[in-house]
């Protein structure tokens, strides 16, 4: 192992109560996980069960032998054949096995392994493990029948070898898939056998088209995530399919699907809007990313149909990155606080239209910021936003000089200072919508034609 030889592992913990010069011996019947990997970033993110170390072929099969009780089992390191083998043999009880950027192996452990220990398998994870073929899927379906997780990443396996999965792992709840080599075949076994399936992550296809993800809506009833990242072949039709069969759907990821249009997410809006609130609440997440035919009349759609959906400051930051918005409505969006609508305004300068009523995190930075950024605003709703005040309103309205209409019901901290210092400096103002207790005698004479006043008596 060239990574391990370049450096020496890292020396065992001692147990501090023991004597000097003794190590910790290891319990045969403690139930614990390995992690071994040359690389000290390639780790699992944190768990404190997790031991990590760096073994060869002969380390590994001491450590099967001597923790039969093993249940997790993570390689990122030159593993023979034999190691794997010794795993089998020795961890009858391994339910969790993540095998990436192993080299060394080839199919024959891989399947030696699952033979032996495959019954007890629930989740699967191999990538970038260039050896792999359908063989080592040809014996995930016929030893791993209580799979319910499977990340697979490989650029040698064919629709073959998923079919195989498919057909031998029908409790899979959770797949993620990136097989340049698989097309409609395979996911139509999908569909078909795996109807348990909860999440589905589709990677890099180059050969799949609609008519396989019609196949998984009609089969994978209860699917509630789906992504899809550079799917090329898909089209609207694919979504129209998921909308009308996957009543459960609450998160979607669409990353470099070009050929999909804005019919795509008219179809998720449309559907979820017609179904009884018992079926269906719509979607709680959404991420499009490089989707250029998608229009505005799509999130209309989405919008009106998954009342749940949310947005936070992180999905606004990343809309300030790479919209030129010129209209932006997050009315009720109560996620969103000072350092979202920042971002907004520092990235969308063009900005003419902005609601942010009834986003009761947000106070006067948020408006001073949109103050000094986006000094096309004309039209600008900040109703039921209990944080802002006159100060805010001052810094708001010395930068957005062009502003025309503006409604500020329900602020419980602004005052009649506050509405004339609107009204004193918009020039353009064409319409004020505020409380009538609010305007004093001198801005009801100065500004009378543009002051709109809620009606409170009805």
């Amino acid at each position: 192992m060239a990574a391990a030889a370049a450096a020496a592992p890292p020396m065992p913990h001692l147990d501090r109560a023991a004597s000097p010069g003794r190590r910790r011996r290891m319990s045969r019947s403690s139930n614990f996980s390995v992690h071994m990997s040359p690389f000290p970033l390639d780790q699992p993110g944190s768990d404190n069960e997790t031991e990590r170390t760096c073994l060869t072929d002969v380390g590994l099969a001491n450590l099967a032998r001597g923790c039969r009780r093993l249940e997790k089992l993570s390689l990122a390191c030159y593993i023979g054949d034999p190691g794997l083998i010794a795993i089998g043999e020795g961890c009858k009880l391994l339910s969790n096995l993540n095998l990436r950027f192993v080299e060394g192996t080839t199919d024959e452990g891989l399947i030696a392994l699952l033979k032996n220990c495959g019954q007890s398998l629930v989740s699967l994870g191999v990538a970038t493990c260039a050896w792999m073929t359908d063989a080592s899927l040809h014996a995930v379906g016929s030893h791993c029948p209580n799979l319910e997780i499977l990340s697979l990443e490989s650029d040698h396996t064919k629709n073959e070898g998923v079919i195989s999965v498919a057909k031998g792992c029908r409790l899979l709840k959770t797949l993620k898939l990136q097989c340049i080599g698989a097309g409609d075949e395979a996911l139509e076994a999908i569909g078909s056998y795996c109807s348990f399936l909860e999440s589905l992550s589709l990677n890099n296809f180059e050969r799949f088209t609609d008519r396989s993800l019609s196949s998984i809506a009609n089969g994978c009833k209860h699917l509630t995530d789906l992504i899809l990242n550079d799917c090329h072949l898909l089209t609207d039709r694919s979504l129209e399919f998921v909308a009308r069969s996957c009543k459960k759907l609450a998160r979607l990821k669409i990353n470099g699907c070009q050929n999909m249009e804005t019919a795509a997410l008219e179809h998720i809006g449309l559907t979820v809007y017609d179904l009884p609130s018992c079926e269906s609440s719509g979607l709680l997440e959404l991420s499009l990313i490089y989707c250029p035919r998608i229009r505005d009349s799509a999130f209309m759609e989405v919008g009106r149909g998954c009342s749940l959906l949310r947005v936070s400051d992180a999905g606004l930051a990343a809309i300030a990155e790479g919209c030129p918005l010129r209209k932006l409505n997050l009315c009720g969006c109560q996620l969103i606080t000072d350092n979202g609508l920042t971002a907004i305004a520092r990235g969308c300068p063009d900005l003419v239209f902005l609601d942010i009523s009834v986003l009761r995190l947000i106070g006067d930075m948020a408006l001073a910021e949109i103050g000094e950024g986006c000094l096309q605003l004309k039209d600008i709703a900040l109703s039921h936003c209990p944080e802002v005040t006159d100060v805010g309103l001052g810094h708001l309205v010395r930068g957005c000089l062009l502003l025309q209409s503006c409604q500020i019901v329900y602020c419980r901290r602004v005052s009649s200072t506050g509405v004339a210092t609107i009204v004193s400096s918009c020039p353009k103002l064409k319409r004020l919508l505020v409380e009538e207790w609010k305007v004093s005698e001198r801005t009801r004479r100065r500004a009378g034609p543009v002051l709109s006043f809620l009606c409170t008596g009805l």
